[in-house]
């Protein structure tokens, strides 16, 4: 059951944004949230992953020129509901192989997220994650001595190992020294 209004909709188009051609893996904690606050289960959230969404959008990743600037939301919606509940011989395996790097860090995040039973910690956490992803991806991320308080603190609580293993696993293999370094250098802006 939902405990803050997401559905498996919320789902499908959280989970869609992954398959844009622009930078999106600073969302990846947040559709991690969304899987979990829709009440999904790591294979529940995989499963949706791999027969309802990539079957929509997943094409996407193989086009030179994809779609970059957003998917309608009712177009996911009325696409991913034909999905449901269908055995899908999948054409392009490769994509499967493409999109790991992202299911990947998701998995993680939704393993951490929900190993805490309030709803307001985990929404920090998850915005503490989402801000650390920004650091790793992003050449221009908000500092994160402007985050609020309690952001702030999800983090220091996080740790950098930990914010490390959960987000790393998105990162080419010769994006993860910068990656590393940006990372640090986030946590030392907490003081």
């Amino acid at each position: 059951m939902p405990e803050q209004g997401q559905t498996r909709e919320d789902v499908w188009t959280a989970m869609a944004e992954h398959f844009l051609d622009t930078e999106t893996r600073q969302r990846l904690p947040y559709t991690a949230w969304v899987c979990v606050e829709a009440g999904l289960t790591r294979e529940a959230a995989h499963a949706v992953w791999c027969r309802e969404v990539i079957p929509v959008v997943g094409t996407n990743l193989l086009s030179v020129a994809g779609e970059w600037a957003g998917w309608e939301r009712r177009w996911v919606i009325e696409r991913a509901r034909r999905c449901q509940g269908r055995r899908w011989v999948w054409p392009y395996p490769g994509v499967r192989r493409i999109a790991s790097p992202c299911w990947n860090t998701i998995a993680g995040c939704m393993e951490r997220l929900s190993q805490t039973p309030d709803p307001a910690v985990r929404l920090q956490q998850q915005e503490a994650l989402s801000a650390l992803a920004e650091h790793l991806v992003d050449f221009l991320p908000k500092p994160l001595n402007e985050a609020s308080v309690p952001v702030r603190e999800a983090t220091r609580r996080l740790g950098l190992e930990e914010a490390w293993a959960l987000l790393c696993p998105c990162l080419l293999r010769e994006e993860r020294t910068v990656g590393r370094e940006r990372l640090e250098r986030a946590f030392a802006q907490l003081g």
